[in-house]
């Protein structure tokens, strides 16, 4: 029964990470800043920072940064709603660049990055970006994409 309620909060939490998708999920000119058409690691952690509505769900303490647990739960349940098993090959020790032991919005956007820069390239392309967007929605429940 723990399990189970640890599943269902976390499934909670994860809708309601996205139930702002509109403001996580912006428009690709809106991040691309330089209009080279393909948005930069630090174009998106910089555009996703300014819109914490995300990782403030994931954040369920409050404490404005995300915890290992609070990450492994969010991971998973984002993992299985969207199929996306990048989700599950994330290592919250490799995130937490700074080694504090939580996830900075810095930190969290970066690793949004890396799940959606597929070919690695160090750039969402249009189409890398349009699954991150379509992800979001779909997260959310706005499948409307």
């Amino acid at each position: 029964m723990p399990n189970d309620l640890t599943k269902m909060t976390g499934a909670a939490a994860l809708i309601a990470i996205l139930a702002g998708a509109p403001a996580l999920a912006q428009d690709m000119t809106q991040m691309d800043t330089d209009q080279s058409g393909t948005v930069s690691e630090e174009e998106f952690t910089t555009g996703y920072a300014a819109n914490l509505s995300g990782m403030e769900t994931w954040d369920t303490d409050g404490s404005g940064s995300v915890s290992e647990d609070e990450w492994a739960t969010g991971a998973a349940s984002a993992g299985s709603a969207t199929g996306n098993m990048a989700w599950d090959e994330q290592d919250f020790a490799s995130a937490d660049a700074d080694r504090s032991g939580d996830l900075n919005p810095e930190e969290f956007a970066a690793v949004l990055f890396l799940i959606y820069d597929t070919d690695q390239s160090g750039d969402l392309s249009a189409d890398e970006y349009s699954t991150y967007s379509e992800e979001q929605d779909a997260m959310s429940g706005d499948d409307q994409g």
